[in-house]
Protein backbone atom coordinates (compact mmCIF):
# COMPACT_ATOMS: atom_id res chain seq x y z
CA UNK A 1 0.00 0.00 0.00
CA UNK A 2 1.09 3.50 -0.60
CA UNK A 3 1.92 5.83 2.25
CA UNK A 4 -0.95 8.12 1.26
CA UNK A 5 -3.44 5.29 1.63
CA UNK A 6 -2.09 4.37 5.04
CA UNK A 7 -2.31 8.01 6.15
CA UNK A 8 -5.95 8.20 5.04
CA UNK A 9 -6.81 5.09 7.02
CA UNK A 10 -5.07 6.41 10.13
CA UNK A 11 -6.52 9.93 9.90
CA UNK A 12 -10.09 9.19 8.86
CA UNK A 13 -10.59 5.60 9.94
CA UNK A 14 -12.00 4.71 6.54
CA UNK A 15 -10.89 1.37 5.19
CA UNK A 16 -12.67 1.48 1.85
CA UNK A 17 -12.03 4.12 -0.79
CA UNK A 18 -13.86 4.40 -4.09
CA UNK A 19 -13.13 6.39 -7.18
CA UNK A 20 -15.73 7.04 -9.84
CA UNK A 21 -15.22 9.00 -12.99
CA UNK A 22 -18.02 11.30 -13.96
CA UNK A 23 -17.01 11.37 -17.62
CA UNK A 24 -15.53 8.42 -19.52
CA UNK A 25 -13.38 10.23 -22.10
CA UNK A 26 -12.59 7.19 -24.25
CA UNK A 27 -16.11 5.78 -24.37
CA UNK A 28 -17.98 9.00 -25.13
CA UNK A 29 -18.39 8.81 -28.91
CA UNK A 30 -19.27 5.10 -28.88
CA UNK A 31 -21.44 5.04 -25.78
CA UNK A 32 -24.73 4.70 -27.68
CA UNK A 33 -23.42 1.87 -29.85
CA UNK A 34 -22.01 0.10 -26.80
CA UNK A 35 -25.28 0.49 -24.88
CA UNK A 36 -27.19 -1.03 -27.83
CA UNK A 37 -24.74 -3.96 -27.99
CA UNK A 38 -25.03 -4.61 -24.25
CA UNK A 39 -28.83 -4.41 -24.32
CA UNK A 40 -29.02 -6.84 -27.25
CA UNK A 41 -26.44 -9.07 -25.59
CA UNK A 42 -28.40 -9.36 -22.34
CA UNK A 43 -31.34 -10.93 -24.18
CA UNK A 44 -29.24 -13.63 -25.80
CA UNK A 45 -28.52 -17.05 -24.32
CA UNK A 46 -25.20 -17.28 -22.50
CA UNK A 47 -23.37 -19.16 -25.25
CA UNK A 48 -24.62 -16.76 -27.92
CA UNK A 49 -23.45 -13.54 -26.27
CA UNK A 50 -20.70 -11.36 -27.63
CA UNK A 51 -17.38 -11.49 -25.83
CA UNK A 52 -15.51 -8.35 -24.79
CA UNK A 53 -13.04 -8.94 -27.59
CA UNK A 54 -15.82 -9.21 -30.18
CA UNK A 55 -17.45 -6.02 -28.86
CA UNK A 56 -14.10 -4.26 -29.09
CA UNK A 57 -13.68 -5.45 -32.67
CA UNK A 58 -17.13 -4.19 -33.64
CA UNK A 59 -16.51 -0.80 -32.01
CA UNK A 60 -13.08 -0.62 -33.62
CA UNK A 61 -14.71 -1.19 -37.02
CA UNK A 62 -16.94 1.84 -36.37
CA UNK A 63 -13.87 4.00 -36.00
Amino acid sequence: MSQKTVRKVIRFGATEFTYERIVQPRIGPWRDALDRMLAKNSGRPKRGRLTRIRMFQELHALG
